[in-house]
């Protein structure tokens, strides 16, 4: 997917400073960055003890769990899915961290409402790429999360 210093970059080396006329493969490379950003792919991010990978995530520890689907369209991600503590305890605290530069979020700290698959209302939010549950999910329970963020770029 292409962000806004991508872009930025293909108006500038192939229309703005481009001594030639621009061409039609030259014309389209720059629609289709405009696209891709436009209209993001969903990517699924998952953790268990299954044969998942996780290349746009760092896991916290392997009894935490997560299958969650990243939707980013222009500088908007939209993120929905569970969290599953598998520990054998009440757990609160960091989740997992987003590392993929393209979705790393503003400035900003986002507040998330969550439920468990109790029923019961949890906080969370994203700081610093870092998803934390500030509320508490019993053990062997489901936080369901949908919740939106912006990124730097």
């Amino acid at each position: 997917m292409a962000t806004k210093t991508i872009i930025q970059s293909l108006i500038s080396s192939l229309i703005r400073t481009n001594p030639a006329l621009i061409d039609k493969t030259e014309h389209a490379d720059v629609e289709d960055a405009l696209l891709a950003n436009s209209y993001g792919n969903t990517v699924l991010e998952a953790y268990s003890n299954i044969a998942d990978t996780t290349p746009n995530t760092t896991i916290i520890s392997t009894d935490l769990w997560y299958r969650l689907q990243f939707l980013k369209q222009g500088r908007n991600v939209n993120v929905t899915g569970f969290l599953y503590n598998k520990k054998t305890e009440i757990y609160t605290g960091s989740w997992l961290t987003i590392d993929t530069s393209e979705y790393t979020q503003s400035t900003e700290q986002v507040y998330i409402n969550g439920i468990t698959n109790t029923g019961i209302a949890v906080k969370l939010r994203l700081s610093n790429n870092i998803l934390i549950l500030d509320g508490a999910v019993g053990a062997n329970g489901y936080v369901y999360v949908n919740f939106n963020y912006f990124t730097q770029d």
